[in-house]
């Protein structure tokens, strides 16, 4: 897994969040994303929606860690739900 630079990101997000209107723009993390970095986005304002899964290797093909056919249904279904809920 990737070492992530947090100054950086902190840079980014502060970047982003002057130069750009983050109120319609939804985040969403694959479930074995890094919790540092959701946090520091959801403090800074960003709507941010992390996937979860008992068993995150079901939902990728045997070969490679893409998602397969299976995974990509189960993110829909929770990214589906998410927007329902953030609409209303």
């Amino acid at each position: 897994k990737a070492v992530l630079n947090y100054e950086t990101l902190e840079n980014l997000i502060n970047f982003t969040k002057q130069n750009y209107s983050i109120e319609n723009v939804y985040l969403i993390f694959s479930p074995d994303s890094d919790d540092k970095l959701i946090k520091m986005l959801k403090i800074n304002g960003f709507n941010v929606f992390k996937l979860s899964s008992s068993n995150y290797k079901s939902w990728q093909l045997d070969t490679d860690s893409h998602w397969s056919c299976y995974g990509h249904e189960q993110a829909a279904v929770q990214v589906s739900e998410y927007l329902t809920k953030m609409i209303k």
